[in-house]
């Protein structure tokens, strides 16, 4: 879920499927959206708005909800809540990954979207995020990121009027 949608923790963990009381964030598995702040949940400077769920992940869930899951991350039939980092630690530590928290998924999400060219303003639309923080700290994840700069630094300047080659400056 935080990999698939570029959604903080807290709000994955506490998601159920399907809408209760109370609330919390949840998913609405007719739509495929996941409403990561719950109703009656205040707005913060961490924003939440909803998210249309990719219909690989909208699948698995309508599976687990019909197998009787009634949150997204369970432990033996009861909702995790936001204890995850612990658990998620162990199976980093298990898989060889180190220095990886649950917001890397958040991280990654976003430098997919910047490198499958998503348009900023969609990408930071999706993630709950404005489009200067997704310019600023993801832009060197696009494909050809400071490409022409870098070819061009190479290239001898030409005087574009005789086309004659220009001499490189020496020294300072």
């Amino acid at each position: 879920m935080a990999l698939y949608t570029g959604t903080r923790a807290g709000a994955v963990c506490g998601a159920t499927l399907g809408k209760v009381s109370g609330g919390t964030s949840w998913i609405d598995l007719e739509h495929g959206i996941f409403f990561r702040r719950g109703a009656g949940q205040r707005e913060t400077k961490k924003r939440q708005p909803p998210a249309k769920l990719p219909v690989r992940l909208l699948a698995h869930l309508r599976r687990w909800h019909g197998l009787g899951s009634s949150h997204v991350v369970e432990w033996n039939v009861k909702p995790v809540g936001a204890r995850i980092e612990k658990a998620f630690r162990r199976a980093a530590v298990s898989a060889g990954l180190h220095d990886v928290t649950p917001h890397t998924l958040r991280h990654n999400a976003a430098t997919w979207l910047v490198f499958n060219r998503v348009p900023l303003e969609k990408a930071a639309e999706f993630l709950g995020m404005t489009v200067e923080t997704l310019d600023r700290v993801y832009r060197h994840a696009t494909p050809g990121f400071q490409k022409e700069a870098a070819d061009a630094i190479t290239r001898k300047p030409t005087d574009t009027r005789s086309g004659t080659r220009i001499a490189r400056p020496v020294g300072r």
